[in-house]
C-alpha cells in the first residue's frame, strides 16, 4: 500500500489528501467488501435522518462524477462496467 492510500485510509479524508482516483476508488471498493461481508467496523449503519442522508448522498454522487469526468467518462459508463461485471460472476 502506497503512502498516499495509507493516508486515505487512516485519515477518511482521501479526496482532499490523495487526489488520485484509483486510490479512491480502491478504498471504496475495501469498504464495500467489508460492508457485504458483515465485517463493517463500525457497526450497522443507521439513518437518522432521510433529508441529511440524502444531501450527504447527492454529496457522493456529485464527487463520483467529477472523478468520472476526469476520466473522460460518466455515471452511466460505470454503471455499465459494474452491470458487466455483476453479469459475468452470475453467469459463471
Amino acid at each position: 500500500m502506497n503512502e498516499c492510500r495509507q493516508k486515505s485510509l487512516i485519515n477518511n479524508d482521501l479526496l482532499r489528501i490523495c487526489p488520485n482516483g484509483v486510490d479512491a476508488a480502491l478504498d471504496v471498493d475495501e469498504f464495500k467488501k467489508k460492508v457485504r461481508s458483515g465485517a463493517f467496523p463500525f457497526g450497522t449503519i443507521v439513518i437518522e435522518s432521510e433529508e441529511k442522508f440524502d444531501k450527504e448522498m447527492a454529496d457522493v454522487i456529485y464527487y463520483l462524477n467529477v472523478l468520472a469526468l476526469n476520466r473522460g467518462k460518466t455515471l452511466n459508463d460505470y454503471a455499465e462496467i459494474s452491470y458487466q461485471k455483476v453479469m459475468s460472476k452470475k453467469n459463471k
